[in-house]
């Protein structure tokens, strides 16, 4: 707020506003709000509203979705949506390959008990006790 209200002097966002402000442009990714203030401070003589910063943000999504690019299916999407899910034939491949993995770490062998090993070391004790 700081930075907008320093680009329309006269103009500034009194606090309970930018608070209100806030509260609105939080569902957006910061950069995508930062851009958009960026094209009013290029673009406008008077401070923008709420609705023309979020008519900003559309405008930037839509030339971005214009302009050419190596990878136009990812960007040309809303970029606040969470994307297509894959098809059902992606999914049932998916489990197919999970099934025939085999299972996470080695199996676990059966060890001994502590109470075994004590036994044992007590019956190595006896037995060269037994020696000497």
């Amino acid at each position: 707020m700081a930075k907008l209200n320093s680009s329309y002097p006269g103009q500034e966002l009194r606090p309970e506003t930018a608070v209100e402000w806030f509260t609105e442009l939080t569902e957006y990714p910061a950069d995508r709000v930062w851009r958009a203030v960026r094209r009013c401070r290029r673009e406008q003589s008077f401070r923008p509203t709420l609705a023309e910063l979020i008519e900003a943000m559309l405008l930037n999504a839509q030339e971005a979705a214009a302009a050419p690019s190596d990878r136009p299916a990812i960007e040309a999407r809303d970029p606040d949506s969470p994307g297509t899910p894959p098809p059902a034939s992606f999914r049932r491949a998916f489990d197919r390959l999970l099934r025939r993995l085999p299972p996470e770490g080695p199996e676990p062998q059966p060890g001994r008990s502590r109470d075994q090993q004590l036994a044992e070391l007590e019956a190595s004790m006896q037995a060269e006790a037994g020696e000497t």
